[in-house]
């Protein structure tokens, strides 16, 4: 509130866009000068005699807001019909001759030449903000002598010296408009035009600009109820609401019985689709099952062959390591044989009892010689089996003892899992034959008669029948 103190009434009265300066050249008897209006934003009073421009100046500032086919003009003068239009103000018609010979009025112009052009220029500033919106608009007298439009807003203040002179084509105008920051060309698409002024201007609706150019050239109200009612509101037709509410009731009902009928539908074939998922379900199990039946041969020859090859490797190293000991005992034999013909030649040079005792013990040597090397080959040839191995020292053979006792414990503990996934598997195959036996007998019970009534119900019915002794 109290900045509101700081401002006099007058500039309290400017807010808003208002009127800055008019201007306009070569429009309507307004001819080859540079013409202009400035209220800067003040409200403004013109006055003048019959004929002197006032309701030209008016329909330029109509031209600006209104679309173009609907403005009547010269209306502020009291016009009823189109005496006047746009091109007549492009080329600046000013009285009507008849002629002797004909009698027919003739329009006179002051700018009879198709190379003629006008500008409107109309400029709106907001002095609370400090911000201007100009609206231009371009007239010339285009192919078949008629009228172009080059529609124009900017942000800044636009004037026919500054922006619309000096250009040697439309083309270069345009050219030279679209260099200049914040202006923006809309060529003859008013409806654009109209659409982004108002925007600038904070117009939510377009009724407003109707208004303006219904009281802008008003001369008198008879009424203002029916001016307001007319001009001021929307107009509604209740009948096509109510065409429309019903049309939409219509839809919205058959609708509703679609998506009931729908819900039905749904509830209806919902077992269905969860059974056709289930048996999917089940049908997709079952061809797994059989691709594996089919493809279980071949898998357990390959596992078979690959343990073969590996069994084969490893009788290639135990022959190997065979022939090297049978090298090695043959040459241990062949130093033995030596050594023992060597003795046996000591003996034979020098005799005795202890001889007799040395042959003695070679000969239970050589027995326990025999008996150690058979278990160890046995040793060797188990423990090869296994994965263990060969034993060169005592830390070797604990460490293959403690190995085997691992192996042990995992071969029982695989035994016992292998045992009851037998049992488990012995004990579904007795349940599934069991079933299949009950439908072989089921099937054939249905086969002997020509009804679906279970076999039991029918067993049940003969011994009942049997009991009361009837047939």
């Amino acid at each position: 509130m109290d900045e509101l103190l700081h401002y006099s009434p007058e500039e309290l009265n400017l807010a808003g866009f208002r009127l800055q300066y008019l201007e306009v050249l070569n429009w309507g008897t307004f001819n080859k000068v540079r013409w202009q209006i400035q209220p800067n934003g003040h409200n403004a009073l013109l006055t003048g005699d019959i004929g002197s421009g006032k309701s030209t100046l008016v329909d330029a500032l109509t031209c600006l807001l209104v679309p173009h086919n609907k403005i009547v003009f010269n209306k502020a003068a009291g016009a009823e019909g189109k005496e006047r239009n746009l091109l007549s103000y492009v080329r600046g018609e000013y009285k009507k001759e008849k002629e002797e010979i004909t009698k027919v009025a003739k329009k006179v112009y002051l700018r009879p030449d198709d190379n003629t052009y006008t500008v409107v220029i109309g400029n709106f500033h907001n002095q609370g903000y400090q911000e201007n919106i100009c609206l231009a608009q371009f007239f010339w007298i285009g192919k078949e002598g008629k009228v172009d439009k080059l529609l124009a807003i900017a942000t800044i203040p636009l004037t026919i010296k500054d922006h619309f002179g000096n250009f040697t084509d439309i083309n270069d105008l345009r050219k030279k408009l679209r260099n200049i920051a914040g202006v923006q060309l809309f060529n003859d698409n008013f409806s654009q035009y109209s659409e982004h002024f108002r925007r600038l201007f904070g117009m939510n609706s377009d009724k407003a600009i109707d208004l303006f150019y219904q009281t802008v050239s008003m001369k008198s109200v008879s009424s203002l109820t029916d001016f307001v009612r007319e001009q001021m509101l929307e107009r509604t037709d209740v009948k096509e609401q109510i065409v429309s509410l019903l049309k939409r009731f219509d839809d919205l009902n058959k609708s509703h019985a679609a998506v009931v009928h729908a819900r039905e539908q749904h509830q209806i074939l919902k077992p269905l689709t969860e059974a056709c998922i289930d048996y999917g379900n089940v049908t997709r199990e079952i061809e797994n099952i059989e691709a594996m039946l089919e493809v279980m041969p071949a898998w357990f020859a390959e596992k078979k062959w690959v343990l073969l090859e590996e069994a084969i490797e490893d009788s290639e190293r135990e022959l190997e390591r065979v022939t090297q000991q049978q090298k090695h005992i043959a040459q241990e034999l062949y130093d033995l044989e030596n050594r023992r013909q060597t003795l046996t030649q000591d003996i034979a040079n020098n005799g005795g009892r202890r001889i007799e005792q040395i042959a003695s013990e070679i000969k239970r040597h050589e027995q326990d010689k025999d008996g150690k090397s058979k278990e160890f080959e046995e040793y060797e040839r188990f423990a090869l089996q296994t994965g263990l191995k060969s034993v060169q020292n005592e830390t070797d053979f604990q460490s293959n003892i403690k190995k085997a006792n691992e192996i042990n414990e995992m071969c029982i503990h695989l035994e016992a899992q292998l045992r009851e996934q037998r049992d488990n598997l012995v004990s579904d195959l007795r349940k599934q034959e069991t079933e299949c036996i009950l439908e072989q007998r089921e099937l054939q019970s249905l086969k002997e008669r020509k009804t679906q009534i279970p076999a039991w119900l029918i067993s049940f019915r003969t011994q009942l029948c049997v009991d009361l002794r009837i047939e």
